[in-house]
């Protein structure tokens, strides 16, 4: 494969540079809208691509302490946001 021309590097470095700030962006007003915080907010995310984790498998995820994870969780719950399932 032949080594892309450097405008097309800087082309694409431009691209993921204003990509990751309309991301940003748009993560911030949806959690604003919500008021929810970032771990809040990326809790959200990982439960929304991994359907049925439990709250291990987030706090292992997202590197924080299990009780922050359960803390974050029953704010989630407050807010209607997701539902707790008690495993079998």
């Amino acid at each position: 494969m032949a080594e892309p021309p450097p405008e097309q590097i800087d082309q694409l470095a431009l691209a993921f540079e204003r990509f990751t700030r309309r991301f940003k962006v748009a993560e911030a007003a949806a959690a604003a809208e919500n008021a929810l915080n970032a771990l809040d907010a990326q809790t959200l995310v990982f439960i929304s691509d991994n359907a049925g984790s439990g709250a291990g498998e987030v706090a292992r995820y997202l590197d924080v302490a299990p009780t922050t994870m359960s803390s974050a969780i029953d704010r989630l719950v407050r807010k209607g946001l997701i539902e707790r399932r008690r495993a079998e």
